[in-house]
């Protein structure tokens, strides 16, 4: 990972560098279930849920879940207003990358940090 911040105003940006062919690939939970909480619940439940941001889950936005995890375990980055995040992006050398805006980071991550610590996720 890559974190580039400007010093005047406080925006740390992160790039991952990915090894991965094809981030816009399409990956499954079982019984079908294409988005990044489908490991939890049904994609028709994720996408009824109250002002959802669920994304599809692809190889690239697994990578950008990964990005967040890191973030979330460096707190010292944006303590006592040192700062805030910029951007988030993952890129490959085999197609063009890409990144998703911050609040459906957030709220795909939130909800995952939530689910994933839970003994029984909702179907």
């Amino acid at each position: 990972m890559i974190f580039i911040r400007d010093s005047y105003t406080g925006r740390t940006d992160v790039i991952r560098v990915s090894h991965t062919y094809d981030l816009d690939a399409s990956l499954s939970f079982g019984n079908e279930r294409k988005t990044l909480l489908g490991n939890y619940m049904r994609d028709t439940v994720a996408k009824g849920l109250q002002d959802s941001l669920v994304m599809d889950a692809t190889r690239g936005n697994v990578e950008l879940m990964e990005v967040m995890y890191a973030i979330n375990c460096m707190p010292s980055l944006f303590n006592n207003g040192n700062g805030f995040l910029g951007e988030i992006q993952v890129i490959s050398p085999y197609n063009e990358g890409g990144g998703a805006n911050n609040k459906a980071l957030m709220w795909n991550f939130e909800k995952l940090m939530k689910l994933s610590s839970t003994k029984e996720a909702p179907e």
